[in-house]
Formats: structure tokens, sequence, C-alpha cells
């Protein structure tokens, strides 16, 4: 978690609530900038059609209200792609075979010997990219804050 704090002297113009409100919003939207690109850094590995692993990788929002974010997958097979793997020898649970497509053409097999992967490791790239980008997106934001306007989202 990273944790940060304001602190300042002068004249604020405008309440203090009112400038409260600018400043959680302009940094709710700065956090919500750097984790969905993070998010897509997450994603770009996977490949498409991946067991809809590629698209089990949401961002949990920041809001004014809560000024938190994440990068979060659920999915059960994520582990296999992030991570490094063994060779091993694959076999249907449930069914006869195994099928499957590969560039377009289709196979039905009693067992695969995968090779094994070395991983993707792209949540770690992506939090590499959030700790480098994040501290100059909320200094900008909260510039803009203490300037009297909303952040700009692009």
């Amino acid at each position: 978690m990273i944790k940060f704090e304001i602190k300042t002297t002068g004249l604020l113009i405008g309440r203090p609530s009112e400038f409260e409100h600018l400043l959680r919003k302009n940094i709710s939207i700065a956090e919500n900038r750097t984790i969905r690109t993070a998010r897509d850094l997450a994603r770009k590995p996977i490949p498409d059609g991946t067991a809809k692993i590629r698209t089990s990788i949401k961002v949990i929002p920041s809001t004014i209200g809560k000024l938190e974010t994440s990068v979060r997958t659920q999915h059960p097979l994520m582990q296999y792609v992030e991570e490094p793997t063994r060779p091993h020898i694959i076999r249907p649970k449930n069914k006869k075979a195994l099928a499957f497509t590969i560039k377009g053409k289709h196979y039905v097999v009693k067992e695969v010997h995968h090779p094994g992967t070395k991983g993707k490791h792209s949540f770690e790239q992506a939090w590499r990219y959030f700790q480098e980008n994040f501290e100059p997106v909320i200094s900008n934001a909260i510039t803009a804050a203490f300037a009297g306007k909303v952040f700009n989202k692009s």
C-alpha cells in the first residue's frame, strides 16, 4: 500500500470541504488512469482466448469516498500462466479425449506432453509500471486541485 501525506501553508481559495472533494476526485482520477494502464500491461502477454484468463483481469477502481485501487484476477488457471511450470502430461478428467484448436487446426488427443512454461510475470511488470508512474501522476493531480482545477483525464 502506498501512503502519502499533504502538508501546506498559505491560503486556500474556497471552502475546505470543496477543496477536499476536488482533491479526492483528482486523486481518484489519477489512480484509475494509472491502474488501468497497469491492468492492460498485466493482460498484454496473455494470448487471446486462453480460457478467458485475459478478460478475468479486472480493475477495482478508486472512488472519491475510497481512495484505493487494485488489479485482480480470481481465475484458477492464472497461476499457471503467471508462474513457471515444469514439463507435464495433461490428460482429460471427465472425457475420453482432449480437444483444442491451434492456428485454425482442430486436434483431438488422449494426452498432451506439455513442455512447461517460463511464466509471463505480467503482474510483476504491471506493479513496476504502477510504482514508477504513480507518484508523478498523483503529484499532477494534487497540483491541479491546488489550482482549483479537475485533473486532466488523458
